[in-house]
Order: structure tokens, then sequence, then C-alpha cells
């Protein structure tokens, strides 16, 4: 691993830019871990998980309406969708991409990194008829084809198809993983027979060794890390209260909680004992689950939170008409600081509620729709390297994002009501937020160039950090040598290559490195790549007329005068003497 003063660019497109690194971090690895998904400046993590959209090739436009409402509130790191993406069912093969595309495209817009899995229905038909939608493994295929997913197919080693992990790394510490998130498949099987899937051996085998991997890697302490998945585990029923005929919430369930309908877990005969080799582990803080549409609530048992994130959809073909209140989305926020977690809902109709200001005493509604847009887009602008613009640019954007968050959008979050701020106000930081990511300034880094026995046409150069320095340099030459590049140290050091950036810790000197590969040895007059007193006759035989001698102009012209003559056999001479003559 390199270190220090440069950073190499993403090998995909990552819409959230990497956020504060001095150091050099390198990407070699599952498209999760590519993507970098990283604590932001503020040491918050936020997940936005969506469940059970499960439509057609039409998605309800209350639903559209509000995946974007749910982004712009939440401003998450990461969005998750926990199965029945697509209702099999009614999607045919040659529309499965159509289906998909009615969500995945407003996220490719909004440019928030998407991880999925998949549900029982997602290609349910397909596992009876070959005119149902496409395989998971089609679908993965679809979902990969948006520079916003960060999913993958762990192969055809692994039972299912979207079991895998993703890392999340520090804010500062960059190349550290400071919490994890699963992503596991439960399966199709059963579909609307009720048996359902999941967690199969072999992906517990792969989940521990995954586990003991980051645990090893963390110096022997469990990564944190919460699970998502769309069956909820059977363990549920041991949480719950039960009185001989029916389930209820205990009173450990977190506040709001709902249970709408009984839990429909994985089949008894498919038990694969995931939450026990979770709990052993220790590292599984909650599994999220969606599937049972009308529940929404977190249990604690045994260590681990069991949370259900109730159905986002519409859609009408699988009779889910009623309970709006627990229609939504979850927010889950992970701190840096003490890896503990936090989680709340967007519920949909009450995401669609008009805000209010008491600020003047009486009740007047006020439009915080452009405030939230606006600092969406400024927090995406926070995931970009700070090293690129001035420090006094970086922290005014940094300090209204804060000002805008901590402030008024927090004060609205609960009850959509604010008695601190009016219409003026929310203006007054639509300016601010606009006026700071306007005002971020590409920072300039001087250096010095050290031809290193060349020439160079510019002793010194201003290097605009967030542009690749290769493309900034000029370049040096010396007589018959090959620049090999531009290094961070006189012998060694760094090569600055095409992907190479530099930021404030960046080396104030760099130095041109040479190579005599391909080219002629000054002196070598015979060509046998030796300077030797066989050379000295070979010019001297040349002067006295040739006598059969035939010798390389350009290697004989030892002092480079553009002729060949005493002077070239003297100077070689005292060269070969070792008499304090510097040749080429």
């Amino acid at each position: 691993m390199k270190s220090g003063f440069v950073r190499k660019a993403l090998c995909v497109l990552l819409v959230c830019v990497l956020a504060a690194s001095s150091a050099l971090f390198a990407f070699a690895g599952t498209p999760a871990e590519d993507a970098h998904l990283q604590f932001d400046v503020f040491g918050n993590f936020r997940i936005l998980n969506f469940s059970d959209f499960q439509d057609d090739t039409s998605l309800d436009s209350r639903t559209k309406s509000f995946i974007r409402r749910a982004v712009y509130i939440s401003m998450p790191d990461v969005i998750v969708l926990t199965g029945d993406n697509i209702y099999g069912p009614d999607v045919s093969s040659g529309s499965t991409r159509t289906a998909i595309a009615e969500f995945m495209d407003i996220f490719e817009e909004l440019g928030v990194p998407v991880a999925i899995v998949f549900g029982n229905h997602d290609d349910e038909s397909a596992l009876f008829s070959s005119s149902g939608p496409l395989s998971k493994e089609r679908q993965m295929e679809i979902y990969n084809s948006y520079n916003v997913d960060i999913s993958y197919d762990e192969g055809s080693s692994m039972s299912g198809c979207g079991t895998y992990n993703i890392p999340i790394y520090g804010s500062t510490e960059v190349n550290k993983v400071k919490f994890n998130l699963w992503m596991i498949d439960t399966g199709s099987v059963g579909g609307r027979t009720g048996n359902y899937d999941g967690m199969r051996q072999n992906q517990i085998d792969w989940y521990k060794t995954k586990s003991n991997e980051l645990k090893a890697a963390n110096g022997g302490v469990p990564v944190k890390s919460i699970a998502f998945q769309h069956i909820i585990v059977r363990e549920i029923f041991s949480a719950l209260d039960y009185n001989g005929s029916s389930y209820s919430l205990p009173s450990t369930a977190a506040p709001g909680s709902i249970l709408g309908e009984t839990p429909c877990p994985t089949d008894s005969s498919k038990y694969y004992n995931e939450f026990s080799n979770m709990k052993s582990q220790g590292d599984v803080l909650a599994i999220v689950s969606g599937h049972d549409h009308k529940n929404m609530f977190v249990v604690p048992y045994q260590g681990i939170d069991l949370i259900n994130t109730p159905a986002a959809g519409y859609y009408s073909a699988w009779g889910y008409s009623g309970d709006s209140a627990s229609r939504g989305a979850r927010v889950l926020d992970v701190d840096e600081q003490t890896s503990a977690y936090t989680t709340h809902m967007i519920n949909l109709e009450a995401s669609n509620q008009t805000d209010y200001s008491t600020k003047s005493g009486s009740r007047v509604s006020i439009n915080v729709s452009t405030l939230r847009q606006t600092c969406f887009a400024a927090t995406r602008k926070l995931k970009d390297d700070p090293n690129k613009y001035t420090p006094e640019s970086w922290n005014a954007l940094v300090n209204a994002v804060q000002q805008t968050r901590n402030g008024i959008l927090s004060d609205l979050e609960d009850d959509h009501i604010t008695a601190l701020y009016d219409q003026s106000d929310v203006t007054a930081l639509i300016n601010l937020l606009n006026s700071c990511m306007n005002g971020l300034s590409q920072g300039i880094f001087t250096i010095t160039l050290d031809p290193n026995g060349g020439t160079c046409r510019q002793q010194t150069v201003a290097i605009e950090l967030g542009i690749p320095v290769l493309s900034q340099l000029p370049t040096a030459t010396r007589p018959r040598y090959a620049m090999t590049g531009w290094f961070t140290a006189r012998e060694g050091g760094e090569r600055i290559d095409e992907d190479t950036f530099f930021t404030q810790s960046s080396p104030s000197t760099l130095y041109a490195h040479w190579s005599l590969d391909g080219f002629w040895i000054a002196g070598d007059a015979d060509g046998n790549d030796v300077r030797d007193l066989r050379d000295v006759t070979a010019i001297m035989r040349y002067l006295a007329g040739g006598f059969g001698v035939t010798i390389d102009f350009d290697h004989a012209d030892v002092n480079w005068d553009g002729v060949v003559n005493l002077r070239d056999a003297a100077l070689l001479r005292r060269y070969i003497a070792d008499w304090a003559v510097d040749i080429y």
C-alpha cells in the first residue's frame, strides 16, 4: 500500500465521491469495496431502507414521489432495498428491465449508492414458468448496469444470488473498516405457498469466514454490523409476546412499533440457525427485514434487534390497500465513534404533510422542499475530497450544512412544526448553501522541479488540487537519456502517474529520473556495450584511414560536437583511466 500524498481514483463511477483523506488508498475488490463508502465529516453514516415496492412495469406514482421525498429528507449515504423490489408474477422476462428502471432511474438521477437484496417475489413466476421475470442472476446484471449500484452476485459457489458485505470506512481513517453491512439473500422457494426459504448453510459458512476476516483485520475485535434481508428470522416468535392464540409486541419494543400482521419467517424445515450464528459471532447489532408489509417494529432479542421495515409500495395486486400509517422507509444512523445505531421511520403519508412555522406567534405554512433539495446537494458535495479545496471554502460549506441539518430540518423532523424559523430563514439558508457550494475554491500547491542532471523549462510549478498532477507537469530533457518520470525522491520514491492527485501534505519537490535503456553509450565506438581501450583503438584506426574498421559515428562522438577527431579519443582515454572526466 502506498502512503502519504496521493490516492487513486475510483475504478467505477462513484457518485458519492470520497470524503476527507490526505492518504493514498488503492481499490481492487468487490463493487461494494470499490465504492469505498465512508462515515461523513460529522462522524455519521446514514442508511435509507426501502422494502417491498413490489410493483410491475408502472410503479405507482405515490411510491415514486415518496422515494424522492424520503431521499431529500434523509440525505442518506447509501440506499438499501430489502427485497420484493418488483412483483414477479406480473412482470415478464421482456419487461423486467422496465420494472426495475421505475425506481433505479430515480436513484441514478439522485446519485446515491444503492445496494439490493432479493425477495421471494422478485423472480417468483420465473421459478415455475418461462413467461415470468428474468432470474435473479439476470436481474442482478440489470442492477449492475446502473452507476450507483454497488450490489453484486457472489457466483454459483453460494446459494441464491446477492449475499455480500459492504464495508464502511472511517471518515479520516480511510483504509480502516469501521462498520459493516451484511446483505443476505433469503431465497425464493415457496412464493405464495408460504414455505419461505432462509439463509442456507453455505451462506452462513461464508458469513462466519468473512466476519472472522474483518475481526482479524480489526485487531481481534468484531466489526459491528447490521444485516439486511427480506425474510425475517424465526426467532421473532420468541421475541414477541404470545397469549396462546396471537402474538403482540413486548414492552421492550421501540416506541412507535407496529405489529400489523403475524410475521412470516423462514419455514422451520429450512431453518439453518442464522440468528444463533450471528449471535455467536458477536458482530451483528440488528437484522433488518421486509416481507411482512404491515409490520414496523424494533424488538430486542438476546442482544440483536429484530427490525421490520414495512412496505413502501401501493400495488393493489397483492391486496394491501390500507394501513398508510405503517407504509414508509426506515432510516438507520450509525455513529463512527461508538458503532452504535439509532433508527426511525419516514412515514409515507406524513412525509407529504405541510410544514408550519409558529415563529411569529401564529401558525403559518412554510415551504422547505427547495431547502431539503439544496441541502441534499450540499451533503453530496461533502462526499468530495476536501483536499481539493481551500480549507476556508470547505469549512464554510461544512458549517452551512451542519447549520441547516441541525437547525430547521431537525426542528421540523418530528411534527412538521417549528417555532424558531420562518420562510425568510428558509430563503436565507438556501442562499447560504448555494453560496458555499459555488464558493468552493480549488487549492493551489506550489512545488519545485529538480531535473536531476537534465534541464527543465520551469523550476517551480503551481499544482491545482483535484486535477491529476501529471497533466500539470512539464517534461525535462537530458541528451541521450530517456526521462522515466517525475518522482518524489532523487533516488527511488513514488512515481507521478496519470492517477496521482496532490493534497496539502504532498512533497514540495519532484525529481526527474532517467534511463539509458534504448540509448547509445557515448564512447562505445565498436558497439559492444562496453567503453574500453578497444573503443579508443577503433577511433584512432578510423581517423588513420579506416584500416577496415567500422564505427558508429554517434557512439564515437564522445563530446557531442558533431565531429569525430582526436579530442574524442583523448577524452575517452582519460575517462577509461579514471581521470575525473565525466561523459554520458
